[in-house]
């Protein structure tokens, strides 16, 4: 059909009016499929919670009641009809308890009203999980439900536009379409009517004919008739063992699962949640699936862009860096670059490969040169240490304007005056995106954080003084909210089953790399390597560790002390040269040893205190 054609018949005109009715009636229902899913979630929840509670209850002696109560309760009459147990009273109700001889009706409220109580306070200390039981049809009923939100939240997501589009446009021209479809009415309509009803019916065939093109029609009808029959139960569990954080993410935003979602969101100002919410997600190069804190960090370092992760170790700090990049990535973004300390490069390189559709490049050793021209001119995610990144010069990896920057053990470049703090500044300032991962960003002084948050937000940073930190972490978290979120274990992973708490979600690079940076107590500074490791011995560990006291012992006795490091033992004879001299030329003085040896004393093997 053509613009200055004739009309099509009637009939015809008839037949694409009703067809696009009905497509509007199905779109309109999908649009409203999520909301439906919801009631259903929030329905099957609240039979899920009542049997835990009731279950819970099970384990209460009915002696219990008495305390929640000022009234004479007749508690033998239970006692002589078998009932033990609070969650028995509450089963029975009024009618169950009235039969119970000795239980007359306003005993049998005084006891309901009682139970009510202890239930009531079961419900709300009680933090929701779903058990791993296809076989119980209350649980079954819940999974089933949220798979049907799930599935409706997705299709959703995908064709949202295309649906408010399509039901957009068909409201504007129906009624123009009627003329064409009414044999009365397109006999008077001439002109530039008569134009519009051609059009419109022209219109109303091409929204029907996308929408199947698309597989919008297919997908609608799907997610629709999930709402009155769900997916088969075994469908619905093997999705939940496969995605359980998806579910959880789910009920915690429909329903009150007893989880602190403020704590999960990083305590977070409210304005700023929705906007993370609100931010896309591309998963389509993962091969993990997200937990819903974790989507929730990637989505707060994209929608923020330059940021610091800052979770709990083992909650996959390095997980969520991964989804970030691969966001970008299937976002039409060509190179990333990750920088980290060569203990975890393998780490990176291994995580990456495993749990995204990413090329990698391992810019680290003999072949770093051929790597590093390979990630320039393939694309792909380069990974490159510190020490990498300072001696190839910032200037290499910012020629290829990487979309991305993920530095971690970020803490390494708090010192703003460090050759390697230096290269990270001046690549995270041609960086669109950088996201720095520590799980210390600040050890002893705001200072350290501010000098973090300079290389991301240097206004934010300016704004930041001391006083943010004396005055609480309430109010440090407002005013580095909008480049800090972190999170502990405890308060994100307390309503997932034990195999979700298990491991961190593919976790994090640095979990099986041993820790390079140690700090040193308040008010101490390390001598020779740093402090002692928790596997030292006590011998050693004391020969490493400073003591004033044996330090004025020797001032007393004139002894002096000091490291062989060829002997590996502690003496007591004069050294041949200063108390302060070190005992290597990289390191600092050598501790003095602690004990009451006299200076006659022969030397007793020590562990070497300066490896």
């Amino acid at each position: 059909m053509t613009g200055s054609g004739a009309l099509p018949d009637v009939a015809t005109a008839r037949a694409v009016v009703a067809d696009a009715d009905a497509l509007a009636a199905l779109l309109a229902a999908l649009a409203a499929a999520s909301a439906a899913a919801r009631e259903q979630v929030r329905a099957a929840f609240g039979d899920s919670r009542e049997e835990k509670v009731l279950a819970r209850l099970d384990t209460v002696d009915v002696a219990s009641l008495r305390d929640v109560t000022r009234e004479r309760l007749r508690l033998g009459a239970l006692a002589d009809a078998g009932v033990r147990t609070v969650g028995e009273v509450a089963r029975l109700g009024r009618d169950g308890l009235e039969k119970v001889p000795g239980i007359g009706p306003q005993t049998a409220t005084h006891l309901l009203a009682a139970a009510e109580q202890v239930a009531r306070a079961v419900r709300e200390s009680l933090r929701f999980r779903i058990d791993l039981t296809p076989t119980d049809p209350v649980a079954t009923a819940l999974v089933q439900s949220l798979h049907t939100l799930d599935q409706a939240d997705a299709a959703v997501a995908r064709y949202g536009d295309q649906v408010r589009g399509t039901l957009a446009e068909h409201e504007r021209v129906r009624d123009d379409a009627l003329v064409a479809a009414s044999g009365p009415r397109r006999l008077l309509a001439w002109g530039e009517r008569r134009r519009r009803a051609f059009d419109a019916v022209t219109t109303l065939a091409g929204l029907a004919e996308r929408a199947r093109v698309t597989g919008l029609v297919e997908e609608a009808r799907r997610v629709v008739g999930l709402l009155a029959e769900p997916a088969r139960p075994y469908d619905a569990w093997e999705d939940f063992r496969r995605r359980s954080a998806a579910y959880y993410a789910l009920l915690d935003a429909v329903a009150p699962t007893g989880r602190d979602l403020a704590a999960a969101e990083g305590h977070l100002p409210a304005e700023l949640v929705d906007r993370v919410q609100t931010q896309a997600l591309d998963e389509t190069l993962l091969r993990v699936s997200l937990r819903g804190y974790q989507a929730f960090g990637a989505r707060f370092a994209l929608a923020q862009r330059r940021v610091v992760l800052g979770d709990e170790m083992g909650l996959g700090k390095t997980v969520q860096a991964i989804a970030v990049l691969a966001h970008l990535v299937a976002r039409g973004a060509t190179h990333a670059l990750v920088v980290c300390p060569a203990s975890v490069l393998e780490n990176w390189v291994r995580e990456l490969r495993a749990h995204a559709d990413l090329a990698v490049h391992a810019v680290h050793g003999e072949d770093r040169d051929a790597a590093a021209r390979a990630w320039h001119s393939q694309g792909g995610v380069a990974v490159v240490t510190f020490a990498g990144l300072r001696r190839a010069g910032h200037e290499t990896f910012a020629a290829a304007a990487p979309a991305a920057l993920v530095v971690d053990e970020a803490h390494y470049v708090k010192n703003p005056l460090a050759k390697r703090s230096v290269a990270v500044a001046a690549l995270a300032a041609t960086t669109g995106h950088v996201v720095l991962l520590t799980g210390t960003p600040m050890e002893n002084h705001v200072a350290e954080f501010r000098t973090l948050l300079g290389y991301l937000q240097p206004a934010l940073a300016a704004r930041l003084d001391p006083a943010h930190g004396a005055a609480g972490p309430e109010t440090f978290r407002r005013a580095v909210a909008p480049a800090y979120l972190r999170r502990n274990a405890e308060d994100v992973l307390g309503s997932c089953p034990s195999s979700c708490r298990s491991t961190s979600g593919s976790g994090s690079a640095r979990s099986t790399a041993p820790r390079t940076a140690r700090r040193s107590p308040p008010g101490r500074s390390w001598p020779c390597a740093g402090p002692p490791s928790r596997s030292s011995t006590r011998r050693t560990r004391r020969s490493c560790a400073a003591s004033w006291r044996s330090r004025a012992r020797r001032r007393r006795t004139g002894a002096r002390s000091w490291c062989s490091r060829s002997s590996a033992t502690w003496s007591t004879r004069p050294p041949a040269r200063s108390a302060t001299s070190p005992c290597h030329p990289s390191r600092g003085p050598c501790p003095p040893a602690r004990g009451r040896r006299s200076s006659t004393t022969s030397p007793r093997p020590r562990s070497r205190a300066c490896s």
